[in-house]
This record gives C-alpha cells, sequence and structure tokens, in this order.
C-alpha cells in the first residue's frame, strides 16, 4: 500500500523514523557451585587489550607447594579455564548484537539526472511475530550456557588438579616409605651375611636378600622418576612449563567415616551438569518459539519525498509491504523444535540416571577403600610389624630360615605399599563424589578433633 499526500507531516515523518532505530537487550548470570568457592577464578578484563597473553613462567612462592596453592594458581592461570571465560565474553556482545534491529535502506532517485524529478526514500523492515523478542532470549540462555560450561570447566580443573596433586603425594609417600624398605632390606642382607660367614646360612640366602635389597632400590628409582614427571604434569595446570618446587605439602590421612549415600544423593541439584539443564530446555523453548514467529511475515514500512522541478510540487509518500503466508508458514521447522523440546525430558532423564549411577559407584569404592585401608592399618600391617621383629628374632636364634624371614619381609612390603595405593584410592573416589555433587564431602580421620 502506498499514500500520497501533497504536504509535509513532519511529525508523522519523524515518528517512523523513532520506530526505525529503537533496540535493547539485557543479561545475567547463572549461580556458582560451593565446591571450589574460596579460590578466586580468572575473569577477564573489560578490554581485550588489557589481557595481554605472555608465556612468563608462573613461579609458586615457596620449595614445598601445597593443594591451596596448586588449586589457586591453576584457577587463575589455566588455558582451560581462561577459554571458557571468554566465551562468556563473546556471548554477552551476541546477546546485544541479538537486540539490534535491521540497518534501515535509503534509496535515491534522479530523473534526468535531477532535472525534472528527484526523490529519496527510507525503508525499514520491522520483525513481527515475536521475532525479535525469541531471538534476545535465545541469546541470553547460550550465554547462560556457556556460564555453566565456564563452571563445569571449574570444577573439573578442581578435581583433576587435586587428583593430580594426590597421586604426586602418594608417590613421595611410596618413596618415603621404601627408604625405610630398603633400610629394613640392608639390615635383612647385613645379618644374612653374618650368618653365612659364621657357618650358619648358605651363600643362596645372602643372593636372595640381595635381590630383595635391589628390588627395593630399583622400585625406589622408578618411583623418583614417576615423582619428576608429575611436577611437570602439575605445574603444566597453571601454564608452567617446568616446575619450580622440590616437594609437596599434604598428608594421606587415614578417614574414619564417610557421609550416608542418601546425603550426598541429595545434593546432586549441585551438579553443574544437571542444573544446566534449566538452561538447555529454555534454550529449546525459545528455538521453537523463534520457529512459531517465523510463520508471522515481517512488515516493510517505507517513507519518501518526491519532488517535481517543472511544477515544484512537493509529494510525501508512506508504504508498506509483507509477503503473504500461504505456501510456507515455517511447518517443518516448527514441528522440528516441538520434537527437540519434546525429547529432552528424555534426555534429561539420562542425564540424571547416569550421574545417579556415577555416585553410586563412586561412593561404592569410597566405602569399600575404607574398609580396605581400615582391615590394611589396624590389623594386617600390625600383625605383619609383629611377625616380622619376632621372624628377625627367631632367624637370630636359627629358629627359621633366611627364605621364610625374606618371604616375611616382602609381604610386609608389598601391604606397606597397597596400604598408601588404596588410601590415595579412597581420596581419588572422595574427589569424583565432590565433582558430582558440585560441594566438598566432609570426612573425619584419626587424629583429628571432632
Amino acid at each position: 500500500m502506498f499514500i500520497m499526500c501533497s504536504k509535509i507531516n513532519k511529525p508523522l515523518l519523524i515518528l517512523c523514523m523513532s520506530l526505525m532505530i529503537s533496540g535493547c537487550a539485557s543479561t545475567k548470570s547463572p549461580r556458582t557451585i560451593p565446591l571450589g568457592k574460596k579460590y578466586k577464578s580468572y575473569i577477564p578484563p573489560e578490554e581485550i587489550e588489557n589481557d595481554k597473553w605472555t608465556d612468563k613462567i608462573i613461579r609458586t612462592n615457596s620449595a614445598q607447594l601445597t593443594l591451596d596453592e596448586a588449586l589457586s594458581l591453576t584457577l587463575m592461570n589455566n588455558p582451560e579455564l581462561k577459554i571458557a571465560a571468554w566465551d562468556i565474553k563473546s556471548k554477552n556482545y551476541l546477546v546485544n548484537q541479538s537486540g539490534l534491529w535491521e540497518n534501515p535502506e535509503l534509496e535515491i532517485g534522479l530523473e534526468n539526472f535531477g532535472a525534472k524529478t528527484y526523490s529519496i526514500s527510507l525503508s525499514q523492515k520491522i520483525e513481527l511475530g515475536g521475532k525479535r523478542a525469541s531471538r534476545i532470549a535465545l541469546a541470553k540462555v547460550d550465554k547462560d550456557i556457556s556460564a555453566w560450561d565456564y563452571e563445569v570447566k571449574r570444577l573439573e580443573l578442581i578435581i583433576d588438579a587435586g587428583k593430580q596433586f594426590l597421586y604426586t603425594l602418594e608417590i613421595q609417600e611410596k618413596i618415603s616409605l621404601l627408604s625405610k624398605l630398603i633400610k629394613l632390606a640392608e639390615d635383612s642382607l647385613n645379618l644374612t651375611k653374618t650368618r653365612y660367614k659364621a657357618g650358619a646360612g648358605t651363600v643362596i640366602d645372602v643372593i636372595r636378600a640381595q635381590k630383595d635389597l635391589d628390588r627395593v632400590k630399583l622400585e625406589q628409582s622408578k618411583e623418583s622418576n614417576n615423582l619428576k614427571l608429575q611436577y611437570s604434569i602439575l605445574a603444566a595446570f597453571w601454564g608452567d612449563k617446568k616446575y619450580y618446587f622440590n616437594s609437596i605439602k599434604g598428608e594421606l590421612l587415614i578417614p574414619e567415616n564417610i557421609p550416608d549415600l542418601n546425603s550426598l544423593i541429595s545434593k546432586l541439584t549441585n551438579n553443574p551438569d544437571i542444573a544446566r539443564w534449566v538452561f538447555e530446555m529454555e534454550s529449546r523453548r525459545y528455538e521453537l518459539e523463534n520457529a512459531e514467529a517465523e510463520k508471522y511475515p515481517d512488515l516493510n514500512i517505507s517513507a519518501g519525498y518526491e519532488r517535481e522541478v517543472e511544477t515544484r510540487e512537493d509529494i510525501i509518500g508512506l508504504g508498506f509491504s509483507f509477503s503473504l503466508p500461504i505456501l510456507n508458514r515455517n511447518q517443518g521447522a516448527v514441528n522440528s523444535s516441538e520434537i527437540n523440546l519434546h525429547k529432552m525430558r528424555y534426555l534429561k532423564n539420562q542425564v540424571d540416571l547416569k550421574i545417579l549411577n556415577d555416585l553410586n559407584e563412586a561412593y561404592t569404592r569410597l566405602k569399600n577403600n575404607l574398609d580396605e585401608v581400615g582391615v590394611l592399618k589396624d590389623k594386617i600391617i600390625k600383625g605383619l610389624r609383629k611377625a616380622y621383629n619376632e621372624a628377625m628374632r627367631f632367624y637370630k636364634m636359627g629358629k627359621i630360615t633366611a627364605l621364610e624371614l625374606l618371604s616375611l619381609q616382602q609381604e610386609l612390603i608389598e601391604t606397606e605399599i597397597k596400604s598408601i595405593e588404596v588410601l590415595s584410592e579412597f581420596y581419588k573416589a572422595k574427589y569424583e563424589i565432590e565433582l558430582l555433587i558440585g560441594d566438598e564431602v566432609k570426612i573425619n580421620v584419626k587424629g583429628e578433633k571432632k
């Protein structure tokens, strides 16, 4: 439709121009998961220029690295977390972009190079059916999903760095234990040599004792190499190519009890993969709204001015146009979006079941390791140490053979190392549960005040 008038209606023209340039946008952020909230995490600066990339080595403050230092360095400097943080920043700009209107079109016409008539017109597309609103809402939800992705990455880094710290501590304690066992094996070897020289033993006994000593020393050498590797792996979490600490500070404390399973299940609402599904559902809902909005044609409004040079007549024209939604009403996209929204309940249920199964599996390992470490530390190792001391006394008296003594010594060494590994597995399972519930698993340890 095109309306002609002989006089310029300035208020109407101003109103048309104002409608063509309006727009708005806003943002929000999801909540923070409790786990690790005491540590500061990387936040991008307002301007890109203020975030200078550098390969400067981040040195730790002390020769002994603590878990708190490792996690603090990781959350402030890990490259993957920085990428996730900048993703949120970029989505903020996309939210603003989603609220912008399309640019108006300017058309200038000259008949006979302006000798007879010249004209100027401005046109603007007006989106109908709620397209702009649904587009803004979808962009906001997409930004919130990125914020949850950041939370997921933050928690994963806390757990992964914690588990690597734990594995490093396990190796350190193994090396310390192996040093004591080397002294034990050396004492056995010296005693075997003394008995051999006195004619109370055989050269075979000496060879066996030497073999056990060499085996323990070799195991310590392997663990020392593994320790250097672990130091490098830890430093890589915060972007260091080399490590500048000599050891890590910590202790594998013996646990006494664990929370009951139901109390942990009640905290699954903190799981970021579950919490982010609120936004995933919103995203699919806004995708459906956007598809339904596309059914409605957009309105094109134009305003123009024409000057007849010969007659000196001024003409103002207003017009609008839109497509007729007869053949294409975006039916396929709407049906597809409805199905995508409908199947989300099944996907959500699948995620819930997987996380619940993961929690049950990790809790079972936690409980089994608790029981095993209790039996190893309180019964088996104590019994083996007592038996070994008695065996050493009997061996000096000639009441048992060197083979019996060395066999008992070997069992003691293997059981001591096994206890460290089981204790480490207990804390690894604890970390996995903390990732699933998004919160700390509080336990009592021996020697700790309740």
